[in-house]
């Protein structure tokens, strides 16, 4: 939702960027049935570049009950309860924001409801020597472990 173009590659239209975020919720669920997507709400900023941030942020539980109402494990995790004083540069949490955040994911996955994650759907991954789990994606995207970006939080056995 950045005005400037160096920053928002994909453009700043807030329906596409939901449009794009749908799409991925999407396409994580296709290749992770058993998936449970927690989509978090970006922060609110006090960066003057993002004026649009208040409406894309407004589309992410529509898009998120959709699919919920599809059968999808997938809830909208909000923080807009985040004190902003928490961050250093209007975007990154300081130190002590950090370990907020971490306490806000905590409670987010505790309320995740219970039977929503299971054993795994297909095959056990192949580990890596160092025990981590890796997947490779027939269109070549890697997802190591848990996935965790701005706007989505995957949790699936990859």
């Amino acid at each position: 939702m950045d005005l400037r173009p160096s920053i928002s590659k994909e453009g700043n239209d807030p329906k596409d960027a939901a449009t794009r975020l749908g799409d991925l919720i999407d396409k994580i669920v296709r290749y992770c049935p058993d998936a449970v997507i927690l989509v978090a709400i970006p922060l609110a900023s006090c960066d003057t570049e993002k004026p649009k941030m208040p409406i894309y942020r407004a589309l992410i539980p529509g898009l998120v009950r959709q699919r919920r109402k599809d059968g999808d494990h997938v809830i909208a995790v909000d923080f807009s309860t985040f004190d902003l004083g928490e961050l250093r540069d209007c975007l990154h949490p300081t130190n002590e924001g950090y370990s907020i955040m971490g306490d806000y994911w905590y409670d987010f996955i505790k309320q995740v409801p219970k039977g929503w994650i299971k054993e795994p759907v297909g095959d056990d991954p192949k580990r890596e020597e160092n025990g981590v789990g890796r997947r490779v994606l027939p269109d070549k995207m890697s997802i190591l472990g848990i996935v965790l970006c701005w706007g989505v939080y995957h949790m699936c056995w990859v």
